[in-house]
């Protein structure tokens, strides 16, 4: 990509990818390298303006470092993610940025500012009509509330998203509400509807 001088290429493949998931038990250096590699990629981004991939970079980098229990710095990132909103007018990034933050809030034990920023990426999601982040927000704020010990928010606010995703026939989505529902109440009947629903998209 950098051979063919295309900027448009050198973008795709620094950031069509999912280099940021890496599980927490990862090797350390497979963590040195992805950082590594994602900070060449918010480097180029920024070298040639291209704020909406600087953002992502950003967010990545955060999910990155977080994993890798490294939470000041995650949340460093994030904040750094938040500086450039100014130039950035996708509704789905500022609130991916939102959701970043208030991840790495969760992850400190910040809990009203997890919230905060967890109900602004709502906000925006509901006002830009994006009903699958709208339900993955429910699933966010619902792993909050039950790890503050309040497991029948947690499970209103995933009704809500079975709700919407049975509104939407989003049916992906309702394999994780019947998921995270199962692991929220111990009831079997989530389990074998996750499972038959599954099934039958062959997921």
């Amino acid at each position: 990509a950098q051979l063919s001088n295309d900027n448009n290429l050198i973008l795709k493949t620094y950031f069509d990818n999912s280099i940021a998931s890496l599980p927490p038990w990862a090797p350390k250096d497979h963590f040195e390298r992805t950082i590594h590699f994602i900070q060449n990629a918010i480097d180029f981004a920024n070298s040639i303006n291209a704020y909406d991939h600087i953002v992502l970079g950003y967010i990545r980098m955060s999910t990155v470092l977080r994993q890798k229990d490294d939470k000041e710095k995650a949340l460093e990132n994030a904040n750094h993610a938040l500086e450039y909103l100014q130039h950035i007018r996708s509704d789905s990034l500022r609130a991916l940025v939102s959701i970043e933050l208030a991840d790495d809030y969760h992850a400190k034990g910040e809990a009203v500012l997890a919230s905060r920023n967890y109900n602004n990426a709502y906000d925006i999601a509901l006002k830009s009509k994006n009903h699958y982040l709208e339900s993955g927000i429910y699933h966010k704020l619902a792993q909050l509330h039950n790890d503050l010990g309040d497991s029948l928010g947690a499970v209103n606010l995933l009704y809500n998203s079975v709700k919407l995703n049975k509104e939407i026939g989003n049916r992906p989505g309702l394999v994780e509400d019947y998921h995270d529902l199962a692991r929220y109440t111990d009831e079997l009947d989530y389990i074998n509807m996750a499972i038959s629903l599954a099934d039958s998209l062959h997921m």
